[in-house]
C-alpha cells in the first residue's frame, strides 16, 4: 500500500511489554511503530515476519542450492547419456554435496538465530 496514513492506533502497555517490543524492533533494525504495525498485520494474515537480514541470507542460500542442484543434475544427465561416470565427475559431485552440506548448516544456523515463535500464544497483562 502506498500513500498517506490516515488512522492512528494507540494502546497502553506495561513497561515490560514496551521494552520487549522495543528490543524486538531493534533486532529487526526498524522503528517501534512500523514494527508493531507489521507484526500486528502479519498476525492477522497468519504470516511470519522475518528480519531483513534473514530473508536476504535465505534467498542467497536458496539460489546457491538451486545452482548446486543444476550442476548435480548435469553430472547425472551426462552419466545417464554416456552410461559411465568419470573419476572427475564423482569428485566434482562430492564437492558439490559438501558445499550443499555447508549451505544447509548455514540455513540451520539462521533458523536457530530466530527467536522462538509460540503457536496460539495468548498475550496477557502479566
Amino acid at each position: 500500500m502506498h500513500g498517506t496514513y490516515t488512522h492512528r492506533v494507540t494502546c497502553n502497555l506495561y513497561p515490560v511489554q514496551y521494552y520487549t517490543l522495543e528490543r524486538a524492533a531493534e533486532r529487526a533494525k526498524t522503528r517501534l511503530a512500523p514494527f508493531v504495525r507489521d507484526a500486528a498485520l502479519a498476525y492477522i494474515d497468519q504470516k511470519i515476519v522475518l528480519p531483513a537480514d534473514f530473508e536476504k541470507n535465505l534467498l542467497s542460500i536458496h539460489q546457491e542450492i538451486q545452482q548446486l542442484g543444476a550442476s548435480l543434475s548435469q553430472i547425472a544427465q551426462r552419466a545417464n547419456t554416456l552410461q559411465r561416470v568419470t573419476h572427475g565427475d564423482l569428485k566434482h559431485a562430492g564437492q558439490l554435496v559438501q558445499v550443499l552440506d555447508r549451505q544447509v548448516a548455514m540455513l540451520r544456523n539462521e533458523m536457530n538465530s530466530l527467536p522462538s515463535l509460540p503457536h496460539d500464544h495468548q498475550i496477557n497483562g502479566s
